[in-house]
């Protein structure tokens, strides 16, 4: 937003039109909209942390040899006594990957905008965003004034406030002096130097957005419903490329929460609040790191602690939004559950309405159906189990809401089974793991749920069964013939 202020007054000052002004506001703000296109090549390519690597990657001139490897050699520093190696393997692979997720962050973000209903005009600035004057940038090497002229204005107000923002005014003139002629446009660059505090005061409201939405050229850009739908869905489906594992998850839980909403019979502006909440959901997302996401082994305390974030995240994004504000408290409570142990404010039942129930539910139930880095897809029946589960013996999601989830998923209604001792089928599942001398560790593992979970089971198992040993509840098990009656479990 502070990069927006800048090039919009530095474009007042040039005495631009009305509608390269326009241009030069849009491409600054939507500049880093397809960002998340990259994320997956960065975690992978530059130790897990693509959002670091923006963060540094945006400070350094990648032509200037010293400025490259001091960043490579910093990222390398959570290899350890590999580090060396991993900066040798970095090395090699930086310019392909730098060349390729430009091209990747500017198609998407041109993509984007167009979605959303902009001309051709920044549509193309947009896919010109990473482009140097002296034409060492990306993706095409363009060079000089073919660079679009709002593309222009973008990197030098980036610049410009990104160095005021790190080390001060002096910082910001020296970097936009230093770059002059290779990064940035240097006609641009004299204006800027003329005077470059009244620039950077241009820039430094108190209040950022306030200050954005009142300096936009020209008519305010009014979005109506259909606007607003397409630029969610755009959202949903960036938040989603932030990590391979992600792809359409947004966009597949807001049809799910859509049709059992209409299952529940909610009226239409309940639906299109929990349609847009799907779409918005996981937007938090995008400001973590997609290490965290794609890591394959159990997560750290710390790691938690970031997931634990992300609706938060989403929270704070969409609350600025006054037609968002009942989406941003829905999408924000998809991870609440109604026990007081989800997140990110651990909300109880009487806090939740039927809202955030049913988009939690609709986005467990679509979560389970797909590959995480931890564990493969379940088949759609033994999601239905596992959500049945969550539902009743754990309490953690609401009944209706997964019913209602289940008969919009075109799952068939529980035909329940009659066991012994008023059993469950998932307890007969842990029963049946349990005299084959399965630990409850494993057990929750085999059937994808959590610790708490099994061990509710296993203490309603014995209680049932009358017993107060393993070797007692596996006998239960065999006079009952639970062993040969095998319940398809996930593989």
């Amino acid at each position: 937003m502070r990069a927006c202020l800048l090039a919009v007054h530095l474009g007042h000052r040039l005495g631009l039109h009305e509608s390269d002004l326009v241009d030069a506001y849009y491409a600054t703000l939507l500049r880093f909209v397809g960002c998340t296109a990259t994320s997956t090549a960065y975690a992978a390519g530059f130790v897990g942390d693509d959002v670091d690597v923006r963060r540094a990657g945006d400070l350094m001139d990648p032509t200037v040899p010293g400025e490259a490897l001091g960043f490579l050699w910093t990222l390398s520093r959570r290899t350890g006594v590999t580090r060396p190696v991993q900066f040798a393997r970095m090395l090699a692979h930086a310019p392909t990957l730098a060349r390729e997720g430009a091209a990747a962050d500017c198609e998407v973000g041109s993509r984007l905008v167009a979605r959303f209903g902009f001309a051709p005009a920044l549509q193309m600035a947009l896919l010109h965003s990473f482009e140097r004057w002296d034409g060492h940038g990306a993706p095409q090497g363009v060079k000089g004034e073919a660079i679009p002229l709002a593309s222009r204005l973008a990197t030098l107000g980036f610049a410009a406030v990104m160095f005021d923002a790190l080390a001060g005014p002096t910082a910001a003139v020296h970097t936009v002096r230093r770059w002059s002629g290779r990064i940035i446009d240097p006609s641009l660059a004299q204006v800027f130097l003329r005077a470059p505090d009244e620039h950077l005061d241009a820039a430094s409201p108190d209040d950022a957005w306030e200050a954005v939405v009142a300096v936009e050229p020209g008519q305010p850009r009014l979005a109506g419903d259909a606007t607003l739908e397409a630029i969610a869905r755009g959202f949903a489906d960036v938040a989603d490329l932030k990590s391979r594992f992600l792809v359409g998850h947004s966009s597949g839980v807001a049809k799910l929460a859509e049709l059992t909403g209409r299952q529940l019979g909610l009226d239409e502006p309940q639906i299109k609040t929990l349609r847009w909440a799907g779409l918005l959901h996981d937007i938090g997302r995008v400001g973590i790191a997609t290490g965290v996401w794609d890591k394959p082994a159990r997560l750290t305390r710390a790691d938690w602690e970031e997931v634990r974030l992300h609706p938060y995240h989403t929270q704070r994004i969409l609350s600025r939004v006054p037609a968002l504000t009942d989406v941003a408290r829905v999408a924000a409570q998809h991870h609440e559950r109604l026990t007081g142990g989800g997140y990110p404010a651990g909300l109880e039942a009487r806090s939740l309405d039927v809202l955030p129930r049913v988009l939690a539910a609709a986005d467990v139930f679509h979560a389970l159906q797909e590959d995480r880095p931890h564990r493969p897809a379940l088949s759609a029946a033994n999601a239905a189990a596992t959500l049945r589960d969550l539902s009743g013996a754990a309490g953690e999601l609401d009944p209706n809401a997964c019913a209602a989830v289940l008969a919009a998923a075109g799952q068939p209604p529980v035909r329940r089974r009659q066991y012994p001792a008023g059993l469950t089928e998932r307890e007969v599942q842990v029963l049946q793991l349990l005299a084959r001398g399965s630990t409850e560790r494993e057990i929750a593992e085999r059937l994808v749920i959590s610790a708490g979970t099994t061990h509710t089971h296993v203490v309603h198992i014995y209680e049932k069964a009358g017993v107060s040993t393993r070797a007692g509840v596996t006998l239960f098990a065999l006079e009952h013939d639970l062993i040969a009656r095998l319940i398809q479990m996930p593989a």
